[in-house]
């Protein structure tokens, strides 16, 4: 069982209720974009445009960073979650 931590803040932590959340997943080495999936299907589609842009790419106002790195610098390989890792999810999107 795969342990990730997962953090929320700005409109992430809106969409969820909640700042913190841990999720157990079957798997031993999870690409990124699976534990985003999973997240779509909790919260619905509304917290998909907030990650995605109109060309399903990362927002650009959206950081996320794993163990405290921002995934946009790793490599591939990097963005595989495995135990105990910690991903945060980050908006830069304000209301107005």
């Amino acid at each position: 069982m795969t342990k990730i931590f997962l953090k929320f803040f700005s409109k992430f932590k809106e969409f969820t209720n909640k700042d913190q959340m841990i999720m157990n997943l079957n798997e031993k080495f999870i690409p990124l974009m699976l534990i985003i999936e999973k997240l779509i299907g909790l919260y619905n589609l509304d917290f998909k445009k907030l990650i995605f842009d109109e060309n399903e790419e990362i927002n650009s106002e959206i950081i996320i960073l794993k163990n405290d790195k921002d995934i946009s610098i790793l490599n591939e390989d990097e963005k595989y979650i495995k135990d105990n890792d910690t991903l945060v999810f980050i908006s830069t999107l304000h209301g107005g």
